[in-house]
């Protein structure tokens, strides 16, 4: 597009203004240059008062903190048997390590007929059901797979490897449990404390740099249907606001970073975050009492309310020793001694 310029020969309109119009120009300067040099300094000073994760200066832990390193994301094997792929399926990874045995003239182990009889459903209302928690402790204690294996001429894939070690993990104790599972009417819906958790993801994330299993399904949602949805959390960052009334209250409003699912076609690293809000009495780092609260009531906003969602309880896992089907030493053949561990 051309650039147009003014025609040196085309006349000039000029606009003669009366005293009183003058007069009114003046005073709209004035005005607009006043609002001018007061709205810097009042946004700043709102900004100062209500900061959502602001940019420090120093890097501490009572702020933000990061695992060193990022649980993968992987499938959650369900048992319902509309939702596939399965551990349980033809070709899938309980399949592939029965026809391991078979290729060495061992007896079948019979792996994938025992996962189908024990992880297995067709209740609707059972269609949580999965290895969330397997693949949740297999991603904080495995290293990523990343490369195909074969082995007695069965390839597996780098799927089948992280549904082994799901299917593994599944059966791995708490080495350390906080808050506790709601079942239903009699357990405590509030659990765990907001206090606690604060303390916890700074303990676990920040000061020891490990990331911590969560069950993120916890507050009032889980009245009618109480379901467990376990995810390993490695990120955080927090934001303070201290209470207009009580001044031992501090407002908070906490970002939490999880791995996601991903489909075994993919493989693709998935995260999301989840916002909490709550408030803390006592130090920031170990806070004495607590609770959960709306985003509107901390000073935070309009949407989001930690009564109704929270976590319901956090924990580190210990790799369980034996598996119900599984040989050790078969298993730990296929996933890995050095390459995937």
């Amino acid at each position: 597009m051309k650039r147009g310029f003014l025609n040196p020969k085309a006349q000039v309109r000029v606009i003669d203004l009366s005293p009183v119009s003058l007069l009114f120009v003046f005073s709209l300067f004035l005005i607009l240059f006043t609002a001018f040099l007061w709205y810097p300094s009042s946004c700043s000073f709102s900004h100062a008062v209500i900061p959502t994760f602001p940019e420090l200066q120093e890097d501490s832990l009572v702020y933000r903190g990061e695992a060193s390193t990022i649980p993968w994301s992987g499938w959650w094997w369900p048992f319902y048997d509309k939702s596939p792929p399965h551990l349980y399926d033809p070709g899938g990874p309980m399949d592939k390590y029965d026809r391991v045995s078979l290729a060495r003239g061992q007896p079948n182990p019979g792996a994938m007929a025992w996962e189908r009889k024990n992880h297995y459903t067709d209740k609707k209302e059972e269609n949580w059901f999965g290895h969330c928690n397997g693949w949740a402790a297999a991603a904080v204690l495995e290293a990523k797979p990343r490369s195909s294996k074969e082995v007695a001429g069965i390839k597996f894939e780098i799927n089948d490897i992280m549904g082994l070690l799901s299917e593994w993990h599944w059966w791995d104790a708490a080495l350390a449990f906080y808050g506790s599972r709601y079942y239903g009417e009699g357990d405590n819906i509030h659990d765990i404390f907001p206090h606690e958790f604060h303390h916890l993801i700074i303990n676990y994330i920040g000061e020891q740099g490990l990331p911590i299993i969560m069950d993120i399904r916890g507050g009032t949602i889980e009245k009618e249907d109480p379901q467990v949805w376990n995810y390993p959390a490695y990120r955080y960052q927090l934001a303070y606001r201290p209470d207009a009334e009580d001044k031992e209250k501090v407002h908070v409003h906490c970002r939490v970073w999880f791995s996601d699912f991903t489909l075994p076609s993919s493989l693709s690293q998935k995260t999301f975050t989840e916002d909490y809000y709550y408030w803390i009495k006592g130090d920031k780092r170990r806070p004495t009492s607590g609770q959960w609260e709306t985003a509107r009531e901390g000073g935070w906003g309009v949407s989001g309310d930690s009564r109704e969602s929270h976590p319901d309880f956090l924990w580190y896992p210990q790799e369980a020793k034996g598996h119900p089907i599984l040989n050790r030493e078969q298993y730990l053949e296929i996933v890995g001694q050095g390459e995937n561990r």
